[in-house]
């Protein structure tokens, strides 16, 4: 388990799911659970104001959702042409984790996090693998260890370190019970 220090924010989409349909959702000091169909500017300006409401900066952010090389499936969706939107960030998030996702995964995505670790002046931790973790909430303020290679960007966009760690289950696609399952 990885603790978060406060003060921190979740916000969780709710298409994280596991596999019997529950939703996956982290808690810390502020959660917010969104609709799926909520617009890109107001999960930017709601992550704005909360931070603004805790002494003007978060330590964590947590957005919990899938997404792909370049790409986060937070609400509306996050792609290089929405990257400037994180502008409103600089200077109210400290570091932000990207559990549930690949969104670093190959050159699209390190492109994507660097740009998004630079504009919003801020660290951003970002795994390059499937996360496959079926716990649905976490204690108050942690975070599962992480699956894989996991890169940090430092806020002027470069990769300050990475660390694979290990793998406790492997990814089948195509398999009728589900993608993710226990390594042997």
């Amino acid at each position: 388990m990885i603790r978060l220090q406060r003060p921190s924010m979740a916000v969780n989409d709710p298409r994280v799911r596991a596999k019997n349909g529950s939703v996956r959702r982290f808690v810390m000091g502020r959660t917010g659970d969104i609709d799926q169909n909520l617009g890109r500017r107001q999960i930017i300006q709601q992550v704005a104001l909360a931070a603004r409401a805790e002494g003007q900066k978060l330590k964590n952010l947590v957005l919990s959702c899938h997404g792909n090389a370049g790409y986060l499936q937070m609400a509306e969706g996050f792609d290089s042409r929405h990257l400037g939107m994180f502008l409103d960030w600089r200077g109210v998030v400290e570091k932000l984790w990207l559990p549930d996702s690949v969104v670093a995964k190959g050159g699209a995505g390190h492109q994507f996090v660097s740009t998004l670790a630079r504009l919003a002046q801020c660290w951003v931790l970002a795994p390059t693998e499937i996360q496959c973790d079926y716990t649905l909430t976490f204690a108050r303020d942690t975070l599962p260890s992480f699956e894989g290679l996991v890169l940090c960007y430092d806020p002027t966009g470069k990769v300050s370190w990475s660390h694979r760690y290990p793998s406790t289950w492997f990814y089948a696609p195509g398999a009728s019970s589900g993608a993710c399952h226990p390594n042997p």
